[in-house]
């Protein structure tokens, strides 16, 4: 995520593109270390590469995502990774990604996960996994997160 100069923090700017390279993305392409272009992907503020997922925050706060089957992404049989937004999940302003679970934290402060929760990394009092968001359980003002293993701490305002 880029802010405008003398924007606020978590003001969106899109960075455009999203360029891939010694890619699994495309099971018919070859893996180059030559740079390529993400297809059908634009308009893109943060990317994040997790366990079995790429996740992309687009600049209007939705939030895609690809998940890998069998080390390749899905596609539609031509070889172009197939996107779905992640449901439920808008006005998003910064996403990450770590031990197969997914977070993104909302412009309200809130904190959403998804994904893998072997540990209860995903914050929702279950140990069950989520493949759409669940707000994590008593927080709020959160500005930023990172994860160890299947740790995950938050800082909040």
């Amino acid at each position: 995520m880029r802010p405008t100069k003398g924007a606020r923090a978590d003001t969106i700017v899109p960075m455009s593109n999203v360029w891939v390279w010694q890619e699994v993305l495309f099971k018919k392409a070859d893996t180059s270390p030559s740079p390529k272009v993400v297809p059908n992907l634009t308009d893109v503020a943060k990317v994040v590469a997790g366990r079995g997922s790429l996740i992309a925050l687009q600049s209007d706060g939705t939030v895609q995502v690809w998940k890998a089957e069998r080390d390749a992404f899905s596609d539609n049989g031509d070889g172009i990774p197939v996107a779905t937004v992640v449901p439920n999940l808008t006005d998003v302003t910064d996403v990450f990604s770590a031990d197969g679970a997914n977070y993104a934290i909302k412009s309200d402060g809130t904190l959403w996960a998804w994904g893998e929760n072997h540990s209860g990394q995903l914050g929702d009092g279950t140990m069950e996994p989520r493949d759409t968001p669940v707000r994590v359980m008593n927080l709020n003002g959160v500005v930023s997160v990172t994860t160890e293993k299947s740790s995950t701490f938050a800082v909040k305002t």
